[in-house]
């Protein structure tokens, strides 16, 4: 423990009720460890000495987050999780933001960051 923070990953532990993000840190702590080889993301293919850390993170929800064959149910309880504290869910489709876009009302802030590129599901808040 550091600071009073038990996990600097996650400082106000919401992996506990968040299934992505409890799934993103596990697989970011394993593949830290490299106890893992991700699946290959278009582009850039997780090398990092091609552009850098900025791609370290970068991992699908289909056979990195999760077994391709257990991917939808991850996702389904997140979705559940968001819809029992009141979140509405927008869908990425092909790794754009364009597309959430229009699903989102006027006034919705994104939960991930504005350059956010991943094709998983993203909550608005």
């Amino acid at each position: 423990m550091i600071t009073g923070i038990a996990d600097l990953a996650d400082p106000l532990g919401l992996a506990a009720d968040a299934p992505l993000l409890a799934a993103w840190l596990d697989w970011t702590r394993r593949a830290s460890q490299g106890r893992l080889t991700p699946m290959s993301i278009p582009g850039h293919h997780a090398r990092q000495d091609l552009v850098g850390a900025v791609v370290a993170g970068d991992v699908p929800l289909y056979g990195g987050l999760e077994a391709i064959k257990h991917a939808d149910a991850l996702r389904a309880d997140a979705e559940a999780r968001g819809r029992a504290v009141g979140r509405r869910l927008v869908q990425a489709l092909r790794g754009r933001i364009h597309p959430r876009q229009p699903g989102a009302l006027p006034g919705d802030r994104p939960a991930g960051p504005g350059g956010d590129h991943r094709p998983d599901a993203a909550q608005v808040a």
